[in-house]
C-alpha cells in the first residue's frame, strides 16, 4: 500500500495521513511526521492527524511537539482520547 500512495503521488491529506500512519507503525518516525504535517498543511481541521503526530513526537520523546499536537487534536474533535492524551501529556513534568 505504501509503495501504491508513493508511485502514484497522490497530493491529498488523507493519503498523506494513512502513509503517515503506516510509516510510524513501521518504526520510521521522520517519514511519519513529514506525511502527517503535510497532511495538516492540506488540511488544518484534521484531528485525527494531529494526534498521530502527537503519538509520534511522543514515541521520539519531543514532549513538547507532542502536547502542541495533542492540544490540536483535543480542540478539534470531542474524542474523549485526544483528550486523554494531552493531559497525560501534560501531567508528565
Amino acid at each position: 500500500m505504501v509503495g501504491v500512495i508513493e508511485k502514484n503521488n497522490y497530493n491529498d491529506y488523507v493519503s498523506d495521513f494513512l502513509l503517515g500512519t503506516i510509516e510510524f507503525q513501521k518504526g520510521n518516525h521522520a517519514a511519519a511526521i513529514t506525511a502527517l504535517e503535510r497532511a495538516i498543511a492540506q488540511e488544518p481541521n484534521f484531528p485525527e492527524a494531529f494526534y498521530n503526530l502527537a503519538l509520534v513526537h511522543q514515541a521520539d520523546g519531543n514532549r513538547l511537539k507532542a502536547i502542541a499536537a495533542a492540544k490540536q487534536a483535543s480542540a478539534q474533535s470531542s474524542d474523549a482520547s485526544y483528550k486523554a492524551l494531552y493531559e497525560k501529556l501534560n501531567e508528565s513534568n
